[in-house]
This record gives structure tokens, sequence and C-alpha cells, in this order.
């Protein structure tokens, strides 16, 4: 018998089902989880569609089925994602949650020669054979629209015998307390009380030593239902033991491609701010001599033809010095030296500086957070927000080209800070959204820069400021929201 572990302090450690574990098993070992059950789907049994949302994928089926004749291993993944989905309505939800989380929360299952307290085998089969009978009964005494509900609000009824004694938990509160007034969420208010009554009058019918004669076949028909499913879970299949040592390897594995991409992320970071360190000495020491030459005859020119030519000679210089100082950001930030910050006059220089640009483009700057100064202070680096912000600024006039609008806003409450910067350009297409932090990505031509402002404004909010990035994207333009918290405590990528 295979024991899941405990779900957090919601329940103690749990056993299922030997097919259950089967299947688990395929699920892990398939490279496309969405088609590791396929096989066993139509060996365990599809579960029939809901109403609206499609059928669902077949190893999401095959999980469904499998929680629908596995009581202990659907109470423990409620107990798992009890915050996350509420009261469970439907077994797909859970099926779906269990698929996606199964290699992270199986890593841990053992298969113990000694039960935990809560019985031996036997005790357990007849625990089992309760929750069947309490949630088979229930689902018999509504309508066949809300039986899967009924069914699972059962099994939170029953709970109560899964319960070791040793937990202090009173006799008969359920696992979770018993089922929750609001029920769950996804049903009406008359379909709550339905179901909360035929698990009440379920539990009631079961405990009376003889039914109402009305009730009698029903209560005959869940007690055999229970007895023949209980058979089936205590059943062994070959290739249960195996579960534990698979989910353990997987998670290693896991565990090891994580850090291993970690180091080669590291190590590439390195090589670049290595190269950017010796480009920067190779090559800004002739930039320096080129640009101070242009300033030089720049100075004693009259003809304007070449003026202009001596002026882009001295911009272009100082690209180059940029593109290698952004490198070098990118690659190696430096630690941010924290301080009070003043976001309102911060966005004000910003602003400010932005201003000749902007004109140049005919592209409007709305910002009306003047009046904020010194309302909105967070624990920072000021420099290299600024950095941080200039370059979604510039990003926002690149994208609109010319003739437009840019707005920026700012909003705190007590834990974070929000600055937005808002363009009215033609969006980001879908394609290319999950690559815009990517370094050396530019949705731009070529000679139109290295692509490393988003991902250099990144660097600085997340890694450098334990902050995040977020954007929203339409048509009609783009909103990038910077949120900061008060005071940064660690960082994070």
């Amino acid at each position: 018998m295979l024991f899941l572990p405990p779900a957090g302090s919601l329940c103690p450690r749990l056993p299922f089902a030997d097919r259950s574990a089967v299947l688990l098993a395929e699920i892990l070992l398939a490279a496309d989880p969405r088609n590791a059950a396929e096989a066993t789907a139509l060996r365990v049994g599809a579960a029939p569609a809901v109403e609206g949302h499609g059928p669902p994928a077949a190893s999401t089926a095959a999980l469904t089925a499998a929680l629908r004749d596995d009581p202990p291993l659907t109470l423990w993944v409620v107990a798992h994602t009890r915050c996350e989905l509420g009261a469970p309505a439907r077994f797909s939800p859970l099926a779906s949650w269990l698929e996606t989380h199964a290699l992270g929360l199986l890593g841990g299952v053992d298969a113990a020669s000694d039960p935990p307290p809560g019985g031996t085998e036997s005790d357990w089969s007849a625990i089992v054979v309760e929750l069947y009978q309490t949630a088979g009964l229930a689902a018999r005494l509504v309508e066949p629209s809300l039986a899967e509900a009924a069914f699972l609000a059962g099994l939170l009824r029953a709970s109560a015998a899964v319960v070791p004694p040793s937990s202090g938990r009173r006799a008969g509160a359920g696992l979770f307390g018993g089922l929750p007034d609001d029920g769950p969420a996804v049903l009406e208010a008359a379909e709550r009380r339905t179901v909360a009554a035929a698990c009440e009058e379920a539990a009631a019918l079961l405990a009376a030593g003889d039914p109402p004669l009305a009730a009698a076949p029903l209560v005959a028909e869940a007690r055999a239902e229970a007895d023949r499913q209980a058979a089936l879970w205590m059943e062994p299949v070959a290739g249960a033991g195996l579960l534990p040592l698979l989910g353990r390897r997987l998670r290693r594995l896991a565990e090891l491609e994580s850090r291993f991409a970690e180091a080669l992320e590291a190590a590439c970071l390195d090589a670049m701010a290595e190269f950017a360190a010796g480009a920067g000495h190779e090559i800004n020491n002739p930039l320096a001599v080129i640009a101070g030459r242009a300033q030089l005859f720049l100075q004693d020119e009259a003809d304007p033809e070449r003026r202009r030519a001596l002026a882009l000679i001295n911009t272009q210089a100082k690209r180059v010095y940029e593109m290698i100082a952004d490198m070098r950001l990118f690659a190696r930030p430096p630690q941010p030296e924290l301080a009070p910050v003043d976001l309102g006059a911060l966005m004000g220089r910003l602003v400010e500086e932005a201003a000749p640009a902007a004109a140049e483009r005919s592209i409007r700057l709305r910002w009306e957070g003047a009046a904020r100064q010194g309302e909105v202070i967070v624990t920072a680096d000021a420099t290299q927000l600024l950095v941080a912000l200039r370059a979604l600024c510039r990003n926002a006039m690149e994208a609109i080209g010319h003739n437009g609008e840019i707005e920026f806003t700012l909003a705190a409450d007590d834990a974070a800070v929000r600055i937005g910067v808002r363009d009215d350009g033609p969006g980001i297409a879908p394609e290319i959204r999950p690559q815009i932090f990517n370094p050396f990505f530019s949705a731009r031509q070529a000679g139109r820069g290295l692509g490393l402002g988003l991902s250099k404004c990144w660097r600085i909010v997340a890694d450098n400021h334990g902050g995040r990035i977020e954007v929203d994207s339409s048509p009609g333009g783009a909103l990038f929201t910077v949120t900061l918290p008060r005071r940064p405590q660690s960082s994070k990528r």
C-alpha cells in the first residue's frame, strides 16, 4: 500500500489505490503529459465532458475517472487545492491540477511497510467503504446534473473517517470541518442547498439501523456499490510499487536540469561581462579619440554640411559606447545602492529628459503627477531605476515612431508601488511578446540597436530590486507596469 505525503496541516498521510499509482506513473513517464494516458483512458474509462467545458484531454479524463474511483486520492488533492479551487463541484479541475503538479508532489510518496496512524489495510478498506457509501448515496438523492457535485460533497462530509483520533479534531467534523456553508462557488444558491441537504440525508440514512422503506432500495444500492468499489480499490496491481522510485528520480532529474540551466545562464552572463569589459577597454579609448577630434574640428567648422558630418561622427561614437555599457550592465549589473527615493520627483526628471527627443518625433508626454512629489517614497537605487525607466520610455517612442502619446502613471499602497508607461503605438504582436525581455532580441530592423533595452530594464527591476514587469498589449498600444516593493527584501529572476 502506498501513502501520499501529508498535505500540510489539512490532512494526514492517505493511501491510494494501486491502479492510481500505475496511472500516475504512466503520466510521469510521458514526454507530453497530454498524451500520457490515451491507452490508460480506455482501460480506466473516460469521464463525460462537462456541459460548456468541452471534452477533457485523454490524460485528464483518465485522472478524472481515477479520482472518482479513489476517494482518499481525491481528498488528498482537495486538501492541496482548497485555497486555489475552493470547494470542488467537478472532478475535472482536480484532475487537471494533479496532472500539472504531479511531478512536484509525488517525489515524496513512500512505500511504507507500516501504515501511519489511521489503521491497517483492513481498516482503510472499511474507511473507503464508508466514503463510497456517503458519497454514492448523496449522488443518488439529487438530480443527475448535481450528482457529481453531491458525490464530492459527500466525500467531504464523510471525511471524518480518515482523520486519525490523535489529530485532536472533534468527531464528525470532517477533514475540512464538514461541507462549507457556501458550498462550491460554481453552483447556484438553491443547488448548494440541495447538495448540502442530500449529504445530510445520506449520512442520516446510513446511520439509521433500519432506513425508511422508500429509501431502503437506494441505501442498499449505495452499500452494494461501495463494497464492490472498495474491493477494486484494494486490488493489487503489478508495478504500483515503482511509483515512489520513479517520482523521486524524475524530481531529481528536474532539479539537475534546473541547476544546469542556471549554471549555463550564469556562465553565458559571465562570458558576456568579460567580453564587454575587454571590448570597453579596447574600443572606448579609440572612440574617445574619435569623438574628441570630431568635437575639436566642430568648434572651428563653418560649413553646415561638414558640421552635420562631424556631429554624426560624435553621435555614433557615443552610441557605440552606450551599447558596450548596456552589455556590461545586463551581464553584471552592479549591486544597488538602496536609499529612500522620491518616485514623483524621479518621474518628473524622466519626463523632462525625454521631452526634447519626444518633441522631435511629435510625441506628447503625459505626466500629471508633479503634485505627488514627496508622496511616494520607495527604498531603491535611484540611478538604476532611472536607467530602467529611460529604457521603457525609449522603447515606447520607438514603438510609436512619430505622432503619438506616452502616458506615465504612478500608484502606490502600503506594500508596493506601480509605475505605468503606456503608449498608443501599434502594440506588441502576440508571437513576439514572449521574447521581448530576451537579450539581443529586437522587433525593429537590424542596425537599430542590440535589443538590450528591455532586458536591461528587467535585470534592474527584477534582479536588483525584487520587483516585476507586466505587459498588456492591444492593437491600440502597450502598457508596461513596473511593480516595486516598498522595501526590497530579496531579488528574483
